[in-house]
């Protein structure tokens, strides 16, 4: 059972906007699926809210796909047509983002031959064959080895990238030293080029709870090409548990998520790897809940039996539906609701892995934090000063805990305003 506060704030919303926007997520439909999609339309009245929400979770390629397929009388010309022109404008940035991707590679992480494994966005479009122009990205991903980690923001810095240290106020780093300190304390860094592409290097794939190991990733990479450059990302199974982690961690807000994970299943997936390695990992309870997710976007039909429900599948349902009005305001809201953060309750690990993520999580609350480096700019040889400041605020605060004390908030990095590929 899932028992958390969040459950109260997700509701099921059913109307005919919401189940349509859903079901056009999906890349490919079948002759049911329009037919489907054909009914709905028809009690639409509006289209303009439909259109705006497409257009805001990122679905519009798909939903102009699959609207023009059904009757011609279903849909307003207006609507079709507003839905093409913003499938072009998508089209033209993710192009921009292809190619700041490859000049990003060929600046930063070539010459360094960096271990990197890109991931999510045209990493995962060209890994199960698609277009990758029909799907929206605003920001490219990669994960950089820990020892390649500063060679490559330092390349990045020399390159005239912008680099940012903070983003409230937005600062740029503008020396040595802060570009050494986010190479060693900070695991994603914030990368922008001369046109406004955001790139996040990360030095690890979770948040706060060591679900993947870095050394067991890049043993697992694969090679692709954009553009003609040859790049690694993930290999397909441990890609598709990574995507799942992460649009879960988010509550699948975003409806081209939704198309990711049916892209992902549909091009010969290996459910029986996924889920060994889910299990491995320990959150083999959200990669089978992401299965079923799939299934009730397509079966619209089934929603009102899923409002009652307490199960994962249910709660990722609700998350995304809730999710269709709003913007981060409800993910801000439930972010401490969090088993660890990361994850809606316990019920998304399995039991055996919960102390381990428990531990590391504790372990990761001492990190130096940019707040700490920004406030007190230490050279680099007292950079292990920041962590006994870290040790010591937390134990003062436990005993004040344990006391019945109140405990002042403690300000670690600013909350980022995590912009989703």
């Amino acid at each position: 059972m899932i028992n958390t506060p969040a459950r109260a704030t997700l509701q099921l919303r059913d109307d005919a906007i919401a189940q349509l926007l859903l079901l056009t997520s999906k890349p490919d439909l079948s002759t049911d699926q329009l037919n489907i999609a054909e009914s709905l339309a028809h009690r639409i009245s509006d289209w303009g809210s439909f259109t705006k929400t497409a257009i805001r979770k990122f679905s519009v390629p798909y939903a102009y796909s699959a609207l023009r397929q059904i009757n011609e009388n279903a849909v307003p010309v207006e609507t079709l047509h507003d839905l093409q022109r913003a499938t072009r404008l998508m089209g033209l940035n993710t192009l921009k983002i292809a190619a700041a991707q490859v000049a990003f590679h060929t600046t930063c992480i070539a010459p360094n031959n960096a271990k990197h494994a890109y991931v999510k966005g045209l990493a995962l479009s060209i890994q199960h064959g698609q277009n990758y122009t029909a799907r929206n990205c605003r920001d490219i991903d990669i994960l950089v080895s820990d020892r390649d980690f500063e060679d490559v923001l330092m390349a990045a810095w020399k390159a005239g990238y912008n680099i940012a240290l903070s983003e409230e106020p937005l600062r740029f780093a503008d020396s040595a030293r802060e570009i050494k300190f986010l190479a060693r304390f900070i695991d994603e860094v914030k990368i922008i080029d001369a046109n406004d592409v955001l790139i996040e290097v990360h030095r690890r794939l979770d948040k706060h709870s060591s679900v993947f190991d870095n050394e067991d990733l890049f043993a697992n990479v694969e090679p692709f090409e954009l553009s003609g450059v040859g790049m690694y990302t993930l290999q397909k199974p441990l890609h598709f548990v990574y995507v799942c982690y992460h649009h879960s961690r988010h509550l699948w807000s975003h409806l081209h998520w939704l198309a990711d994970l049916d892209v992902m299943i549909s091009s010969d997936s290996d459910p029986t790897s996924i889920l060994e390695y889910s299990d491995k990992l320990g959150i083999r309870p959200t990669i089978e809940a992401a299965f079923q997710l799939r299934e009730l976007i397509s079966r619209p039909d089934l929603w009102t039996s899923v409002d009652d429900k307490d199960d994962l599948a249910a709660h990722f349902l609700k998350g995304c539906l809730s999710n269709l009005e709003g913007g981060m305001a409800l993910e801000y809201e439930l972010r401490e609701t969090r088993f660890l953060h990361d994850f809606i309750s316990e019920s998304q690990v399995s039991p055996n892995r919960r102390q381990g993520f428990q531990q590391a999580h504790w372990s990761e609350s001492i990190r130096p934090s940019l707040v700490q480096f920004l406030k007190r700019p230490y050279p680099s040889y007292l950079f292990w000063v920041y962590r006994l400041e870290r040790m010591i605020i937390m134990t003062r605060d436990s005993i004040k805990s344990a006391l019945g004390m109140k405990v002042a908030e403690t300000k670690a990095d600013p909350p980022s305003s995590e912009k989703r590929t």
